[in-house]
């Protein structure tokens, strides 16, 4: 079954889209690991815990996969290949590896067009938008189908509503 993966710079609207994409279409919605591994985090992290929040997100998209279900990650390997590069100049196999096999995914970009929500968990508020064109790039490149969603979050539910998924 097709994944849909929701990516994008932070803040820029993918837990709360991909959560109501998951409802409206009946979808299984699968969590950013990354979040649910750095929050019980009692440290800064590190390389190696980059690493296994990477297999944790692969791990919880494929037995995701496995449901009869359209599969809606809150995020994918993308975000974890562009975060390991950025700030630990380092590539992680299985990041490479999924994302080489990645052919049927689609992927919805989320423009940094919203206002920067604080969190402690994010990084960066101010290269959003340098971020975006990254990811729009790094898809291209990598040459995964995706969708740009911008504009209001009215807007971005309609053109989420209007997408035609493969049957």
């Amino acid at each position: 079954m097709q994944k849909i993966i929701f990516t994008g710079p932070e803040s820029s609207g993918k837990t709360t889209l991909s959560k109501w994409y998951a409802t409206h279409i009946g979808g299984t919605y699968v969590p950013e690991f990354a979040r649910l591994y750095l929050e019980s985090l009692n440290r800064t992290y590190t390389e190696e815990d980059l690493r296994l929040i990477a297999k944790g997100q692969f791990e919880m998209m494929e037995s995701a996969v496995q449901a009869d279900k359209q599969v809606v990650c809150d995020t994918g390997m993308l975000v974890i290949k562009i975060w390991a590069a950025l700030k630990f100049d380092i590539q992680i196999d299985l990041v490479n590896s999924s994302l080489v096999q990645d052919f049927d995914s689609l992927y919805i970009l989320c423009k940094p067009d919203i206002p920067w929500e604080p969190d402690p968990l994010r990084e960066d508020e101010h290269n959003r938008d340098w971020l975006f064109e990254y990811y729009e790039d790094l898809l291209q490149k990598l040459n995964l189908q995706y969708v740009v969603l911008k504009g209001s979050l009215e807007h971005r539910k309609k053109v989420l509503s209007e997408l035609k998924l493969p049957e």
